[in-house]
């Protein structure tokens, strides 16, 4: 934790309050970027794509483990 590492209270500020501002940077940009149609559009595109391929490799690989125990 770094809390307890810094003796100095005007940096413990400054590294909470830097840490407090990337974080809404990052969130806030998610945020907007997926308020937009076309954004959230790509996104559902990758979404089931990705979950049909995660979903056939963890297929095969149940059917692998199976077979293999017989």
């Amino acid at each position: 934790f770094v809390g307890p590492a810094m003796t100095n209270t005007a940096v413990l500020m400054m590294f909470t309050l830097g840490s407090a501002a990337i974080i809404f940077a990052i969130y806030g940009t998610y945020g907007l970027l997926f308020s937009l149609g076309g954004v959230r559009g790509g996104y559902h595109q990758f979404e089931r794509l990705s979950e049909a391929l995660f979903g056939s490799m963890f297929g095969l690989l149940g059917m692998f483990m199976i077979f293999r125990a017989f």
